[in-house]
Order: structure tokens, then C-alpha cells, then sequence
């Protein structure tokens, strides 16, 4: 069997991503395990044909070993993720971002490896001409305020990417992903949080109005369109991988609390209040994903709805997800 190395694999993409290809390719996930849930590491030891490598892709030489023994291709989700966190150590956030995906591209082209990267809608700011095309203009607010340093440094990482892939041949497929939710997703976002907190019968965080709005996509889709455009898309290009379901936070808190059957109301969360001057919100985020079906004929299937009684489901059977900290 073939052997794919997946960086970053430990987390709530990476763990959904192996138990989709697991049983016909060997797969390496490699992961330095800061940020990771034990119960993503139990899932990923039980499936045969799975090693776990805990390392940094920060890690020059360890990446090279990687990369360089037999593989067919490099899945790079490796990264800092959830606002609380990347408010905490953006040095560490851009360091990952920047130089871990050098460390890989710079293998992937030593080995003529094909890599797919996964960037973020976060990589467009608050540009507000929506919906967004892959090719829509990157509009940040200043740089004192930590809040970008996810999207930026995200941004510069394509912008490396594509200058790799003309002037190395780097063998590329950019993906950005648009508020995936789903099993094993930590709650720190603002589906799982929500969904957490009904579920352990307390009040959900409403983030400042509940006007902003936001384009829900089904983990179960987004993985089949990762896995659609690493066979089937286009060299050197960028997708986008959202749905056209968009929501107020307000409608989806809502549409939570009835799942759960919930009388609750949200509580506001003032993030001046909160976060101050470092963080800044995007009033809506709306994917125009016209090119990926055109490409490889995907779209997200899974309403809102349905997904939520899914991801609920799966919470009420895996407990340890209810007894994390946040």
C-alpha cells in the first residue's frame, strides 16, 4: 500500500482524515502533541496501518525523515488553532505557520512528494465583498492586533506555497476551510462550544451582536472534499471548502438549543470586554465554492440540522468529550 504522512494528524481534521483512508494506505501521522486530546490518540492507535510520530514540523531534519522514506503524499494540517490560543502565543502560531510549512514544502519538493496544505477562510480577514472567491483580496485590520496573526501568517504560507510551486514545481493543492465542525472537533468554536455547553446544561456564549454570520460545513464533507481534490484537482490551485448554509450565531445557537432540547438562553460575551484590543470580529464569512464543484463536482450535503444531531449524538457516546476543561 501506498504510505501517506499527515502533519498535524492528531487533531480533529487529522483524526477524521485517518479514519477515512485507514485500511488502504499506510499512513505516518505526525504531531508534537501540545494541543491534543488522549482520546484522538486512542482513536488513531486502535486502526491497523496507523503510526504515530510525535515531532514538530518545525523540526528540519525530522520532516526530511518523513517525508523521505516512500512517501506518496503529505497531507500538512499542522498548526495552532482556536482564538483563545492563538491570542496566547501568536510568535508560536507564525513560527508553525511559516517556517513548519516550509519544512514541509521544502521535503515535498527534495522527494517529489505531492502535498495538499490546509489554510483557513480566516487567510481573507474582513473583507466584506462576499461571498468569497479564491481569489478575493486579503483585507486585515492592524498589525498590533493579535487576532490576525492566524489569517496573515496563513496568507503568507499560500503566498510561499505558490511561488514554490512555479519556481521549484512543488506538486500543490491549497484547501481553505470554512467553520468545520464536527466528532472529535475541540470546543473551542462556536459550533462545538455551543453543543458542549447545552449539553452539560449550561448557557452557550453569544459573541458580541449574534448578527455575524457563518457558513456551517459537515466534517464528514469537508473530508471527502479534501480527499476528492487530492486525486482529482488541479496542480497549484486553491480551493475553498464551505457551504452555502449560513446562519446568524443567533439562528444556530438557536437551531442547538432545540436539538438539545434546551430552554437555556446564550449569554453575551463582549470580546472588547473579554479579549480587548488584540482581537477584532468578521461580520460574515461566505464561501463561493462555484470552483470546487466545477473541479472535482463537490459540494456539502449535510444541513446544518443534520450534522448537529450527528456531532450531538456522538457526544452523548463519547463523555470524555463533556468532561474537557474549556
Amino acid at each position: 500500500m501506498s504510505k501517506y504522512v499527515i502533519f498535524g494528524g492528531a487533531g480533529f481534521v487529522g483524526v477524521n482524515l485517518v479514519k477515512k483512508l485507514a485500511g488502504e494506505h499506510d499512513i505516518v501521522v505526525a504531531d508534537n502533541l501540545a494541543y491534543t486530546q488522549e482520546p484522538n490518540l486512542a482513536a488513531l492507535r486502535a486502526i491497523d496501518g496507523v503510526q504515530v510520530v510525535e515531532g514538530d514540523v518545525r523540526d528540519e531534519s525530522l520532516v526530511n525523515d518523513l517525508v523521505g522514506s516512500g512517501t506518496a503524499g503529505v497531507f500538512h494540517l499542522a498548526s495552532l488553532v482556536g482564538i483563545k490560543n492563538y491570542l496566547r502565543d501568536p510568535l508560536g502560531l507564525i513560527d508553525t505557520n511559516i517556517l513548519g510549512t516550509r519544512n514541509v514544502a521544502k521535503s515535498c519538493v527534495q522527494h517529489g512528494v505531492k502535498m495538499l496544505y490546509t489554510s483557513t477562510s480566516e487567510v481573507l480577514g474582513r473583507n466584506e465583498d462576499v461571498p468569497w472567491g479564491e481569489d478575493a483580496d486579503r483585507v486585515y485590520g492592524a498589525a498590533t492586533v493579535d487576532r490576525w496573526a492566524y489569517g496573515a501568517s496563513k496568507g503568507v504560507s499560500e503566498q510561499m506555497l505558490n511561488a514554490m510551486h512555479r519556481q521549484l514545481g512543488l506538486h500543490l493543492m491549497i484547501v481553505r476551510f470554512f467553520n468545520v465542525y464536527g466528532p472529535f472537533q475541540r470546543p473551542y468554536f462556536v459550533a462545538s462550544k455551543t453543543l458542549y455547553h447545552y449539553l452539560r446544561d449550561e448557557r452557550p456564549l453569544k459573541y458580541d451582536s449574534g448578527n455575524q454570520t457563518r457558513c456551517f460545513t459537515f466534517i464528514e464533507d469537508a473530508i471527502d472534499a479534501v480527499l476528492a481534490l487530492f486525486k482529482r484537482g488541479v496542480d497549484g490551485e486553491t480551493y475553498h471548502i464551505g457551504s452555502q448554509f449560513e446562519y446568524t450565531i443567533d439562528e444556530f445557537i438557536d437551531l442547538t438549543r432545540q436539538i438539545c432540547g434546551s430552554a437555556l438562553l446564550a449569554q453575551p460575551w463582549d470580546t472588547a470586554v473579554q479579549y480587548g484590543e488584540v482581537y477584532e470580529d468578521i461580520s460574515r464569512r461566505v464561501p463561493n465554492v462555484s470552483k470546487i464543484l466545477s473541479h472535482v463536482n463537490w459540494r456539502a450535503t449535510t444541513p446544518v440540522e443534520d450534522g448537529m444531531i450527528k456531532f450531538r449524538k456522538w457526544a452523548l457516546a463519547n463523555r470524555w468529550w463533556l468532561d474537557l476543561h474549556v
